[in-house]
């Protein structure tokens, strides 16, 4: 027998990305496109939606994609900030990263009593943040591990494995 199929090839759109910095526009930033479809940490890079230049003086990368949704990771000089966009066939979509914003993640861990877990390693995962540099820390006598200076954008936490008595 044989199969018979349609493929439809939609034109790529474009995502325009800003990067700045309390000074302005920020040249020389290494801007990565991740496609959050590949791998939950964008680590695979054979994706031809994983794409990735320097901003010019303006502070600014273009990119040519397929349409979907992706993560913007930014680094410049040991700064780290990440951001979401959605790109359209045929449009052009933008995306805003300020290198400047920093935010706090403040967890606590108590146990069915409500009671203050001391001892749980946590680390936190962000789309702009590579395996070898999350943030890593040990929850307290209050039950609290802090995270500070994290770039903006989404992030999640992970506990280590039998640290709550969860079987696997």
């Amino acid at each position: 027998s044989v199969w018979v199929t349609a493929l439809t090839v939609h034109p790529p759109g474009r995502l325009q990305v800003a990067v700045r910095d309390d000074a302005g526009p920020v040249a020389g930033a290494e801007v990565r496109i991740v496609d959050p479809t590949t791998t939950r940490f964008g680590g695979f890079a054979s994706s031809g939606a994983q794409q990735q230049a320097s901003t010019s003086d303006a502070g600014t990368a273009a990119f040519a994609l397929p349409a979907g949704r992706y993560y913007v990771r930014v680094r410049h000089r040991g700064q780290e900030a990440s951001a979401e966009a959605v790109v359209t066939a045929g449009a052009t979509a933008e995306a805003a990263v300020d290198l400047t914003v920093r935010r706090s993640l403040r967890v606590r861990v108590v146990d069915q009593a409500g009671d203050p877990v001391q001892g749980v390693f946590m680390d936190v995962s962000m789309p702009s943040i590579q395996w070898s540099s999350m943030p890593r820390g040990t929850t307290g006598a209050d039950g609290v591990v802090l995270f500070e200076a994290l770039p903006a954008g989404l992030a999640g936490g992970h506990v280590g494995k039998g640290q709550l008595g969860v079987e696997q």
